[in-house]
C-alpha cells in the first residue's frame, strides 16, 4: 500500500483480488458486479470510459494485471512501459480502482471492517 509504484500497487491489489477469488470466472463477474457500486474510485471509471474502455473490468484484467505481470508482449498482448507517460496514467487510474475492489474483496470475504485510514 505505501509503495511509490502505482504498477506494484496494482498487482498487489489485485493479488488480493486473486487470492480471495481464486477461480478467475468467477473472480471477473464478481469484479464487473462491483464495478457500478463503486464510490470512491467513480473518477478513475470515468477516466477510464473516455479512453473508450467498455468493460472495466476486462480491462483491469487484460491491460493491467497481465500487461504487468507478463510484460513481454507475447500474443500480442500489452505492454506497459514504466516511462510512458499513458502508461503510467493508465495504471495510477486502475490502481485506485483495483485498490477499492480489494478493500471490498476484504471485507466481504474476511468479514473485516475498513480502517479509517486506509
Amino acid at each position: 500500500m505505501d509503495s511509490s509504484s502505482p504498477f506494484y500497487r496494482f498487482l498487489s491489489y489485485y493479488r488480493v483480488l486473486e487470492v480471495a477469488i481464486p477461480e478467475g470466472k468467477k473472480r471477473l463477474q464478481w469484479i464487473a458486479d462491483r464495478i457500478p457500486h463503486l464510490t470512491e474510485s467513480k473518477a478513475s471509471i470515468t477516466r477510464l470510459g473516455k479512453s473508450k474502455v467498455d468493460d472495466v473490468g476486462a480491462w483491469l484484467y487484460q491491460e493491467g494485471r497481465n500487461a504487468l505481470a507478463h510484460a513481454s508482449g507475447k500474443g500480442g498482448g500489452t505492454v506497459r512501459d514504466i516511462c510512458d507517460f499513458d502508461d503510467w496514467q493508465d495504471i495510477v487510474w486502475g490502481s485506485e480502482i483495483v485498490k477499492e475492489l480489494a478493500w471490498e474483496v476484504v471485507i466481504e470475504c474476511l468479514d473485516v471492517s475498513r480502517p479509517s485510514h486506509a
